[in-house]
């Protein structure tokens, strides 16, 4: 990965960015000038992008402010998956996951703003749930969205799944 801004005058990267192969696509004509460039890497922006917020950024900064960066015009951005650690000092660690999707006009078309998934784990004043708590929540990337408007290769899954038990045990295992 390389590190990059995700537009001109956007100093937000992310921890991890995914960006669609074009030649992948069994019309890979289709996706001539649909997506976003990154400026600073003349190639396609990530569709997916994964913010971790350990020590540095606040729910609010990184639900709200953060979060319309990586939706904001020139992103590219089509998929935004967020962790907050609240690593504690008498080892009551807590965390929050969640997922959000490009908001769409009612006529489709991709609009420059958010749109917090279902999937998201509540956003609470009481810093969210505890990290020793496993969970049976797992985000379901929707594939249709990333490629939009391309259609996906022939016997290609709906989503991609994220699950997040795997992922607490891992923030658990290195906390």
């Amino acid at each position: 990965m390389i590190d990059v801004n995700l537009a001109p005058g956007n100093d937000k990267q992310p921890d991890g960015q995914w960006t669609l192969i074009i030649d992948r696509l069994p019309n890979p004509q289709q996706a001539q000038g649909v997506f976003a460039i990154n400026m600073a890497t003349n190639k396609i922006a990530p569709q997916l992008v994964l913010e971790v917020a350990v020590g540095n950024e606040s729910m609010p900064q990184l639900t709200i402010t953060d979060l319309n960066r990586y939706f904001g015009p020139g992103t590219g951005t089509r998929c935004w998956i967020g962790l907050k650690i609240f690593k504690t000092t008498n080892g009551n660690h807590r965390w929050w996951a969640g997922i959000a999707y490009r908001a769409r006009a009612p006529n489709g078309t991709l609009l420059d703003a958010p749109d917090t998934s279902p999937e998201s784990m509540p956003i609470v004043a009481s810093h969210n749930t505890p990290i020793t708590t496993p969970t049976n929540i797992i985000f379901h990337v929707d594939v249709a969205t990333l490629i939009d408007p391309c259609q996906p290769p022939p016997n290609y899954p709906a989503t991609f799944n994220i699950d997040l038990e795997e992922i607490r045990r891992v923030i658990v295992q290195w906390i």
